[in-house]
C-alpha cells in the first residue's frame, strides 16, 4: 500500500482507497494511472503543483459514447476510434483569469486531442469510388453475405479546423499574459513547435492523399480507355467475320 495525493483536495490518501476520505473524488489512482500512461508532448514538462490525477479527473473521470456513431468513448480519449469524431466536451478553451501553469495545462490538453484526431486520408476516399465503380451492380448480393464492419476513424475537417483555432487562440492569450516575461515565453516555445509539427503533419497527410486519390482515377480511367478500346477491337472482328464466311460459302457455291 502506498500514499498518494488526491486529484480533489490534495490531501494524502491510500491507493487502495475506492473514494477519497476527505472529500470523496472517486478512485483518483486509476484515472491517474491512465493519464500517466498517456504521451504528451516533447519538452512540455508539467507543473509539479499539479499531479496528473487532477488532470484526469478533469478530462473525463469515465467512459463515455460518440454523440455521432453511438461508439464508447473510453476516459482521457479525444476522438472517436471507429468515425473519428472529436469529443468536445473533453476539449478545453484558454481561460483569461487561469494562471499561467493553468494555461500551459490547456495548451497541452488541446495539443493531446489533435495527436489523437485522424490524419487525411485516402483510403476512404478511394474505397467509395469503387464501390461506385465496381460494387453497385452486386451490392444486393455481397450484403447478404458480407455485413458491413465499423469504420475506420476518418479525418473530420470540421473537427481540424476547430481545434486548431482553440489552439491558437491558447498560444496568443498567453503571449499576451506572459508579455516581457521571458522565462515564461521560453516556456511555451515547446508547445508551439509541437503544434506546428502537428499541423504539418496533417498538411502532409493531406497531400498524399490527394496524390493517392489522382493516381487511382488515372488508374481507373486508363482501366476504362483500355476497356473501350478491347469493345471496339471485337465489335470490328465480329463485323469482319461474317463477310468473310459469306465470301467463302459464294465462292464454294460457285465451285459446284
Amino acid at each position: 500500500m502506498a500514499l498518494i495525493s488526491c486529484a480533489g483536495c490534495k490531501e494524502e490518501i491510500s491507493d487502495q482507497d475506492e473514494a477519497c476520505p476527505h472529500c470523496g473524488a472517486p478512485r483518483a489512482v486509476v484515472a491517474a494511472e491512465l493519464a500517466a500512461a498517456r504521451p504528451h508532448g516533447a519538452g512540455a514538462a508539467r507543473p509539479a503543483s499539479d499531479g496528473p490525477e487532477a488532470r484526469a479527473v478533469e478530462r473525463a473521470p469515465a467512459d463515455d459514447t460518440c454523440h455521432r456513431c453511438g461508439a464508447v468513448l473510453p476516459a482521457l480519449r479525444f476522438a472517436c476510434a471507429y468515425c473519428g469524431t472529436l469529443a468536445t466536451n473533453r476539449v478545453r478553451t484558454f481561460d483569461p483569469a487561469g494562471t499561467w501553469e493553468r494555461q500551459r495545462e490547456l495548451i497541452e490538453n488541446n495539443l493531446d486531442a489533435l495527436r489523437e484526431l485522424p490524419r487525411p486520408s485516402a483510403k476512404y476516399t478511394v474505397t467509395i469510388v469503387l464501390w461506385w465503380y465496381c460494387v453497385v451492380p452486386t451490392a444486393g448480393i455481397v450484403a447478404l453475405f458480407w455485413p458491413r464492419p465499423k469504420p475506420a476513424a476518418q479525418f473530420q475537417r470540421g473537427d481540424y479546423d476547430k481545434l486548431t483555432a482553440v489552439v491558437s487562440r491558447n498560444i496568443e492569450g498567453i503571449r499576451r499574459m506572459a508579455a516581457g516575461e521571458s522565462s515564461l515565453l521560453e516556456q511555451l516555445e515547446p508547445l508551439e513547435t509541437e503544434f506546428a509539427e502537428l499541423k504539418a503533419g496533417f498538411a502532409r497527410a493531406a497531400r498524399a492523399r490527394v496524390r493517392t486519390i489522382l493516381a487511382v482515377a488515372a488508374l481507373l480511367g486508363a482501366i476504362t480507355a483500355g476497356a473501350y478500346v478491347l469493345s471496339e477491337r471485337n465489335k470490328a472482328h465480329t463485323s469482319a467475320v461474317p463477310g468473310a464466311g459469306t465470301s467463302s460459302a459464294v465462292n464454294g457455291s460457285g465451285a459446284r
